[in-house]
């Protein structure tokens, strides 16, 4: 899966030169898309390539422009089933690029003189984001979650149960046994002995595989998470939790587990269930986020007007960004003269500024977070916390 990273927003957000078209799609996750998807996906290169010839250029070479984006639907839709939610292309000349993407798109398509990225920006955003490790004897599934979505992860080859992990495992096994054995000093041949240490060390040997199936599964989890910093939520028994905790190496294990068996569960119930658990931690972040914005207020280091935000964000001294994330704000911003003129409606060559400053602030390693109208600072739809204070008369300007 070609998965969106933070070195790949920066070249979407820095490219400019028209025409650069952006098309996404909604997927229906493990779905009908098979048949439909590529019906909807023609019908979105083909209003993009009516908006082209519409603006000035050339049937064949709009169709030539977009012609990658034809070429890869039957690749995308070959298996018949996916497990994102999403799928977003970016065209210009020489450029084609498509990212498949856990987040819930709207169909869409945009031709403009550059990439219309506001609809990937929320994979960045400090959105509650956690992980959740499904673990049994017979089944090991890891889901990467927010609030109110969730997907499933591939282990690469870590087994998927303790049947799977044993099969390879022919120097620890829990008994020795041969099926042919030695006549009997009578003459009848005797059933296949098993030998072992007794019950004791049966028991012993099966914990051992056990942990080497956790061992195994956890190596595959820290390959995915290891340079992750959100949080995990073992759903196991309680034997399993306990001995999982004690060979893991997560850093971000949160300390409390969903107990019970997590086969009778859905991923939607192992999202509610671990939403539980880390919502508090969650809530107490944003407050944290909310204090420190008016104690930098207090410094001048903290702004709430797009028109001086925008420009910091493009200069990378935003540290931390607010967004109400249901008020985009159109209008148009020159990027050499800064000057900005916003509408209530969206205008032709319009762009959604807040979406921009996102953009902006994600390129320079600042932090997003998504926020309740009722949330904002002085109702505003965006506010920062900046890494250097802004003059005075600058903010009252």
């Amino acid at each position: 899966m070609n998965e969106l990273s933070r070195p790949d927003l920066a070249e979407l957000i820095q490219h400019s030169g028209w025409p650069s078209v952006s098309i996404f799609l909604p997927i229906t996750r493990g779905g009908s898309d098979a048949r439909q998807g590529p019906i909807r996906l023609r019908n979105l290169i083909r209003k993009a390539e009516d908006m082209l010839i519409s603006k000035g250029m050339r049937r064949p070479d709009a169709a030539e422009l977009l012609q990658p984006a034809t070429d890869y639907i039957p690749e995308a839709f070959a298996n018949g089933r996916r497990h994102e939610d999403g799928l977003a292309i970016f065209i210009s000349p020489g450029q084609f690029r498509h990212y498949w993407l856990s987040l819930p798109l709207e169909e869409t398509w945009v031709v403009a003189d550059r990439f219309h990225v506001r609809p990937v920006l929320p994979i960045f955003h400090e959105d509650g984001h956690f992980y959740v490790l499904a673990l049994s004897l017979n089944a090991r599934r890891l889901f990467q979650c927010t609030e109110s979505q969730c997907r499933e992860l591939e282990l690469g080859d870590a087994p998927v149960s303790l049947a799977d992990a044993m099969k390879y495992d022919v120097n620890e096994k829990q008994m020795q046994w041969q099926t042919r054995t030695p006549p009997s000093s009578t003459g009848v041949r005797r059933s296949a002995l098993f030998h072992g240490s007794g019950n004791e060390g049966g028991q012993a040997a099966h914990k051992k595989s056990i942990e080497q199936y956790l061992l195994q599964v956890d190596r595959g989890v820290q390959r995915l998470l290891a340079t992750d910093r959100y949080p995990l939520v073992v759903a196991a028994v309680e034997y399993l939790q306990a001995l999982y905790r004690e060979i893991t190496g997560v850093a971000n294990l949160l300390p409390e587990g969903l107990m019970g068996n997590p086969d009778r569960l859905g991923e939607s119930e192992l999202r509610r269930g671990a939403w539980a658990l880390i919502q508090p931690t969650h809530q107490q972040a944003r407050q944290t986020v909310l204090n420190r914005y008016g104690a930098s207020l207090k410094v001048n280091m903290a702004i709430d007007r797009l028109e001086l935000i925008l420009p910091a964000a493009m200069a990378g001294t935003v540290d931390m960004l607010l967004v109400d994330t249901s008020r985009p704000q159109w209008g148009t911003f020159n990027r050499e003269t800064f000057v900005m003129e916003l509408h209530d409606k969206r205008q032709a060559d319009d762009e959604d500024l807040v979406g921009l400053a996102v953009g902006y602030t994600l390129l320079h390693r600042g932090k997003v977070f998504p926020m309740l109208s009722s949330e904002m600072p002085d109702g505003s739809s965006v506010a920062s916390v900046l890494r250097v204070a802004m003059p005075m008369a600058a903010m009252t300007a």
